[in-house]
């Protein structure tokens, strides 16, 4: 698990801090601390020559804070300062910064800004969805001795090149944790991300980002990991602790999930992944509403049904001049409904049921949402939202694999199987087309 740190940033700590700049910066004293919505960092700005810390409106000093604290040293890529004026007899400048990172002990001799040159996730129970790695866990009975024999193997790191930057890198690993009477062993699946050269570590969390989005997709309940860390120089040894507020989550016991909606081997393994990964770089647009809805369910139906059917729209477009993809071409903006069903396997027209029906119905109905003052039915809308989103989640991870094995995967009883379905079907079978899918 995490280190003991993290305990004592969430309650705050006191500590010093002084902002990344050449020449450095002064020191400050302050106070950081862990919360919902990131890590708050709050410093005592004034100064003797600049009472009034207008060093905080200068953009260059508020990049990246490095701060000594009680909980160890820290590193903060952060946004622009908000400057306040402490209430009472004594006025004093206060400036105040958020981050959604913070690496935590970097090596002092090897910080350049906030540079990386590799980072990963620790996450536990997704072995249903990665492979579970080979192990020995057995009885045996060696003259007349008996006992239990344990062995597991760290396997070794898999990558694969995403860019000529990057390389996505993947591990089954093993941890132990003991007290006097109790051993307990750990197998956590590491991800990361690899950088050739130094690189702002906001450019490996954001594809961190798009690996650890797919994980929640691909089970009933988001995901998080227990752990993170990040190698600053190329060459050392030594690890930085992680904490990401999005992604790492180590208060929580992490579920078994034994029963992934599709798996590794279901998107072509790594290369599956890594293509994945640079779709959320290069057409976010598409796959902004899947990763949105899933991990952020508090959109209306209705709002979520226009993002989804947007996203088809572009996913489409986007396919147009793909050699590949048939099913894009000369496709009217009524028809991409059934267009996108075109693209997965069979198996989506035997879980829809009337695939014919229901692109009428999508269309007309998100048709009715754009222009329309009359409401559709928000039990109808819900049913074609979520079942979009899948069409268009299969159809994206289909040409990420290269074959129709994740539409196969998600579309049958492994995948989103009964009762979701029947219910899906239970509301749209019966459900009237609106005039405004009639062309």
């Amino acid at each position: 698990m995490f280190s003991d740190s993290l305990p004592m940033l969430r309650k705050g700590v006191v500590g010093t801090f002084q902002p990344v700049t050449d020449p450095p910066g002064e020191y400050f004293d302050g106070h950081l601390q862990l919360g919902p919505e990131g890590v708050v960092i709050a410093v005592v700005a004034g100064t003797e020559r600049d009472r009034d810390a207008t060093w905080v409106d200068d953009p260059a000093n508020c990049r990246i804070l490095y701060g000594i604290t009680e909980a160890g040293t820290v590193l903060a890529p952060v946004g622009p300062g908000v400057p306040s004026t402490t209430r009472g007899d004594v006025s004093v400048r206060v400036a105040r910064w958020h981050s959604s990172n913070l690496l935590i002990d970097p090596p002092f001799k090897e910080i350049d800004d906030d540079t990386v040159t590799q980072v990963t996730l620790s996450y536990l129970g997704l072995g249903s969805w990665s492979g579970r790695p080979a192990h020995v866990d057995e009885p045996f009975n060696e003259d007349g001795v008996r006992g239990w024999r344990i062995e597991v193997r760290a396997e070794p790191v898999r990558s694969v090149t995403i860019s000529d930057e990057f390389d996505l890198t993947i591990q089954h690993s093993w941890a132990r944790a003991s007290t006097s009477d109790r051993l307990s062993l750990d197998r956590p699946l590491i991800v990361g991300f690899r950088s050739n050269t130094r690189q702002p570590l906001a450019e490996h969390i954001v594809r961190l980002d798009a690996v650890h989005a797919l994980l929640s997709i691909a089970h009933w309940q988001p995901v998080s990991a227990a752990s993170g860390k990040a190698r600053l120089d190329p060459s050392s040894r030594k690890r930085a602790k992680l904490w990401d507020h999005t992604m790492i989550n180590d208060l929580v016991e992490p579920d078994p999930n034994e029963f992934p909606i599709f798996t590794l081997a279901d998107i072509n393994d790594l290369d599956g992944l890594a293509a994945w990964v640079i779709i959320c770089l290069t057409k976010p647009r598409a796959v902004t509403p899947i990763i949105k809805h899933r991990l952020f369910q508090n959109q209306t139906p209705e709002s979520r049904m226009l993002s989804t059917a947007a996203a088809l729209e572009y996913w489409k477009a986007s396919n147009a001049r793909n050699a590949a993809a048939s099913w894009a071409k000369k496709v009217s903006e009524y028809e991409v409904p059934a267009a996108v069903g075109r693209s997965v396997s069979i198996a989506w027209n035997t879980w829809i049921g009337d695939a014919d029906h229901w692109a009428q119905l999508f269309y007309g109905t998100y048709v009715q949402l754009k222009h329309r003052t009359d409401e559709p039915d928000v039990g109808v809308v819900e049913a074609l939202e979520y079942s979009g989103r899948w069409l268009l989640t299969a159809s994206i991870l289909d040409q990420c694999a290269d074959s129709s094995a994740p539409s196969d995967r998600i579309f049958s009883g492994h995948g989103l199987r009964y009762p979701v379905p029947d219910r899906i079907r239970e509301v749209l079978d019966h459900a009237p087309i609106p005039p405004t899918a009639h062309r």
